[in-house]
């Protein structure tokens, strides 16, 4: 029953979960887009981040997400290295703050 109820559980999990863009201003180094992507990857319900690409100018991590964008992007309102600056759907953007 246990089994059932899980296997249930994930299959929900996967119809819902989306890409999620998100792009990043004004990272200093390829060390610190690490470190930021290190950070996505503990947030609560990602369950995975792909490099997508560093550029002092805008760097992109693509996370998969089950829920509301919503949430997400109030998480990381609230961590001091990133100012949200606007997201939509799919896509997020935040400016690095040094």
């Amino acid at each position: 029953a246990t089994e059932k109820l899980l296997q249930c559980l994930d299959g929900y999990f996967k119809r819902k979960e989306r890409r999620v863009e998100v792009r990043i201003k004004g990272l200093p180094s390829l060390d610190e887009y690490r470190a930021t992507k290190a950070f996505f990857e503990k947030l609560r319900w990602v369950s995975g981040a792909a490099e997508g690409g560093y550029s002092r100018d805008e760097s992109l991590i693509v996370l998969t997400y089950p829920e509301k964008i919503l949430y997400l992007a109030a998480r990381i309102r609230e961590e001091k290295r990133y100012r949200l600056v606007e997201f939509d759907r799919n896509r997020i953007l935040v400016e690095y703050r040094s």
